[in-house]
C-alpha cells in the first residue's frame, strides 16, 4: 500500500516493505515535494519544486498553502482562464505524487492511503477525498 501526508508545504509518498517505510522521491531525486502549483508562461501546470521556484518571480501565477482552503469555495485565479478550486490543486499534487511513485516503483498505481490532519471537519476530509478522485485514485483517510 502506499501512503501520502498531503502536506500544507511540503508532501510526501511512501511505501511500506520489509518492516520499514521507505520514501518515494520525485523525478529530481528529492524526499519532499513542495505543495505548490503555478500555470508557466505557455500554459502549462508546474508542479512540485519547478513551481515552488516561480513563487518569488511570479506569484500571480503561483500557489501555496491552498490546503487551509479545503472544503471551502474559495478559488485562486493562476492566470486568465485558469481558476482552481483547493480540491483542485491538491488533485495536482496527488497526481505528481502517484505518477514519481508509479514510475519509481514501475507499476501503476490507482489505490492509497492520504492521512489528513486531525482538525479537518467532514467537509476537509470529503474535500480530500474529492481530491484524490480527481487525482483519478481511491483514498482511504487517515488522521
Amino acid at each position: 500500500m502506499i501512503g501520502i501526508d498531503l502536506g500544507t508545504t511540503n508532501s510526501v509518498i511512501a511505501y511500506w516493505q520489509d518492516n520499514a517505510p521507505h520514501v518515494i522521491p520525485d523525478s529530481g531525486g528529492r524526499r519532499l515535494t513542495p505543495s505548490v502549483v503555478s500555470v508557466d508562461d505557455d500554459g502549462s501546470i508546474l508542479v512540485g519544486e519547478a513551481a515552488r521556484h516561480r513563487l518569488p518571480t511570479h506569484p500571480e501565477k503561483t500557489v501555496a498553502a491552498f490546503k487551509r482552503r479545503m472544503g471551502t469555495t474559495s478559488t485562486v485565479q493562476l492566470a486568465p482562464g485558469t481558476v482552481f478550486r483547493a480540491e483542485e490543486l491538491s488533485a495536482l499534487v496527488l497526481k505528481k505524487l502517484i505518477g514519481d511513485a508509479s514510475s519509481h516503483l514501475g507499476r501503476t498505481i490507482d489505490r492509497c492511503v492520504v492521512s489528513v490532519p486531525a482538525y479537518f471537519n467532514d467537509t476537509q476530509r470529503k474535500a480530500t477525498c474529492d481530491a484524490a478522485k480527481l487525482a483519478g485514485i481511491d483514498a482511504l483517510l487517515i488522521n
